[in-house]
Order: structure tokens, then sequence, then C-alpha cells
């Protein structure tokens, strides 16, 4: 059993095909729209300062909404108004597959209960961590911090799967780019995604389709940067001192004795995973 979301439970069941997947996921792409939208059709805000927020939101960890008040583009009355005509019209993929007449809606009632008992194990909100992992408190923070900035800064979702004990370092098939903690955490951040989520990350971090594959080695280790500034923004809040260092290129270089933790973040676009070592196992 693993962290999976709807659709690939739906695919590993045979409930619908690969290709009847992908039409639903079209539909919702196309139904559910980004808060910055609504306030354009509404008048709240102009193209231009939806995508000021939008940059704004890249590098830190606050809604978008939450960024309009403070730059007092909108009221807060304003964003309760169109975040409620959000939730109204969001179209959950079970929806959408019957609305594109892969299935019926008793099959898709009968599937979200068999997914929900399937999932419940990982629906806690609390990620867990070996026994013998030490600062286990502070490195959620990060690890929490990947996921959430994955999907403001790239728009991809992804899951948490179990955190496990690093037992290999990253492959040379994946992107990677590190960053050193110190202080109250010494540890080096270590952050491995497929060639597909790279390019996707460097693609709305630039704003251009063209992005060379040093363009694409910087924009990871911005993502880096902006996941362990917010870290340690976090770390600050509940009185502890961490620095980082300037983010690299690749893994650090790994001593005798050295352990950590491992994370893979499950997505629909490609392959995320996370360590976080040295100092952090006993």
């Amino acid at each position: 059993m693993s962290v999976k979301f709807f659709g690939q439970f739906l695919l590993y069941r045979n409930v619908v095909t690969r290709e009847q997947l992908l039409d639903a996921l079209l539909l919702q792409g196309e139904r559910n729209q980004p808060l910055g939208m609504y306030a354009v059709k509404k008048g709240y805000l102009t193209h231009e300062q939806t995508e000021r927020i939008n940059v704004a939101q890249r590098g830190m960890d606050e809604r978008f909404g939450d960024l309009a008040v403070e730059l007092r583009l909108m009221s807060e009355t304003q964003v309760e108004e169109l975040l409620l005509m959000q939730r109204n019209d969001h179209l959950r993929l079970g929806e959408a597959l019957i609305e594109t007449g892969a299935t019926d809606t008793a099959t898709i009632n009968s599937e979200v209960e068999a997914f929900r008992a399937d999932q419940a194990a990982f629906e806690t909100g609390i990620i867990e961590f070996p026994p013998d992992t030490l600062h286990s408190s502070m490195l959620s923070v990060p690890v929490e911090l990947t996921a959430k900035m994955l999907m403001r800064v790239a728009g991809v979702r992804a899951k948490i799967q179990p955190v496990e004990v690093m037992s290999d370092l990253p492959d040379d098939a994946l992107i990677t780019a590190s960053i050193a903690f110190t202080g109250a955490l010494n540890s080096e951040y270590v952050l491995s995604v497929s060639d597909d989520i790279a390019v996707t990350i460097a693609k709305r971090m630039t704003g251009d389709d063209l992005v060379s594959d040093a363009i694409v080695e910087d924009a990871l280790k911005e993502m880096c940067n902006v996941i362990c500034g917010n870290a340690v923004g976090k770390f600050a809040q509940s009185g502890k001192r961490v620095d980082i260092a300037p983010p690299l290129k690749g893994a650090p270089t790994m001593r005798a004795g050295d352990k950590g933790v491992y994370v893979a973040l499950e997505t629909a676009e490609g392959k995320v995973e996370l360590r976080i070592c040295n100092e952090v196992v006993a």
C-alpha cells in the first residue's frame, strides 16, 4: 500500500483506461480555474496584477488571496467571495469521469469509499519519520514545503510518501540540486527531479517556453532556495536559528557513516525525490 492519487487508484483497479483518465483530467483543467482568473472575471484584478501576485507567490509560502490582501489589491471580503465561487464551481475527478462518459455515479461512489479506506493510513496530516530520526519536527517543515512549493511554483501536485532511512544517493538520470542548513539544524537538503518536472519548474519561473539546460539547473537551485528560505523563516518563528548556504548543483559529497532520510513525492508528471542527510539519523 502506498500514497496514491484517485486517478492512479482507478487505473490500478481497471475502473477506467488511461485515455479516459486523461480526458477527464483535461476537462478538470478547463473547468477548475485559479483564484486569479475569478478575480479578473469579476474585475477585481487586472491580468498584470494577477501575474504580480503569482510571481510573488513563487518565493513565499502564502496563498494567492492572502498575498492579494497584503499587497492591498483586494479586500478580504472580495477574496472570500471568490473562494466561495471557486469551491462551488470545482469539478472533482469522479464528476469529470461521469461527465465524459467513462463511468457512472454508482461506480464512482463505490470507488471513492474504497479509495478512502485504502488511503486512510496516510491521511493523518502528520509526517512520520523512522524511529531514530533526529529533529523530526524541524525536518517536517522542508518536507511539507517541498510539496507546497512544487504546486505553487510549478503547478505540480505532489503527495508525500512515507519517510524512509536514506539508503543511496540520487540517480544520475535525475536533475539534482542541494542546499546546506547550519545552526539548529546541520544538514543537507537534496532535491532530485526528472527532466520533465525540472523543465516545468524552469518555464514557470522564467515565464519562457524555451529554456536551456543551464537555465533548468539554475531554476532547480532557485527552487531549493525558495523552499529552504521559507523553512528558515518558519524555524525562526519557533525560536530556532538556522542559516542556509547558496544552492549548489548536484548532491553533496557524502562521508563514511553519513545518514539521512529519504522521501519520494508522488506526482503525475514525473519523479521527485527528497533527501535530507547528515546529523538527522542517530
